[in-house]
């Protein structure tokens, strides 16, 4: 998960969520609780 969230484009992000049917606030719900898990910070827990 730190690869796809520091890594990957946010925009590719979403995309990549769509793809498969997650909306983009269950997203950001994951990678807020991934950067508070991992103490990292990401664009879309911004």
């Amino acid at each position: 998960m730190s690869s796809f969230f520091g890594d990957v484009e946010p925009e590719l992000q979403i995309a990549f969520a769509e793809a498969y049917g997650i909306s983009q606030d269950q997203l950001v719900a994951a990678a807020k609780a991934f950067a508070e898990f991992s103490g990292q910070s990401f664009p879309l827990a911004a």
